[in-house]
């Protein structure tokens, strides 16, 4: 069975090399890299993680002698999240104005994450990386 990493991140691409890297460090291998983000942290993927050229993703890859093609994961397995009118939205806002925008945030990010965990078990493993927290992390969940 596939190990999938799902991540949740907003304009802190790192989050990904971070969680790869502490993965690696468990000798746990990743097949296949899906992000959950907004327009803006797709953005910051594409130029900072996915950049063929110099990319933090590839560095990555590079230094640790891991071949491309053994993950899966490119310009497709980034998702953003759409308003009603299927449009990218730039950050997540809170839907309950009593919340904190910060509580707000996560509450969203954990419900994201539980739809796209559900979808995606079925084709392997999941590997969770949200809000920057991944394995090894103090506030891994």
């Amino acid at each position: 069975m596939k190990n999938i990493l799902l991540a949740v991140t907003g304009l802190s691409p790192q989050v990904i090399t971070e969680t790869l890297f502490a993965l690696h460090q468990q000798n746990k291998t990743v097949d296949t890299i899906h992000i959950i983000t907004t327009r803006q942290g797709k953005e910051k993927i594409n130029a900072h993680l996915l950049s063929p050229k110099d990319g933090k993703y590839y560095q990555y890859l590079k230094e640790y002698g891991i071949d491309s093609a053994t993950i899966d994961f490119g310009f497709g397995n980034v998702h953003t999240i759409k308003d009603s009118n299927g449009i990218e939205i730039d950050d997540i806002e809170g839907e309950e104005k009593r919340r904190t925008r910060h509580d707000a945030r996560k509450a969203c990010h954990l419900r994201l994450f539980c739809v796209a965990k559900e979808r995606l078990q079925k084709r392997g493993n999941i590997l969770p990386g949200v809000y920057g927290l991944f394995p090894g992390h103090p506030g891994y969940l």
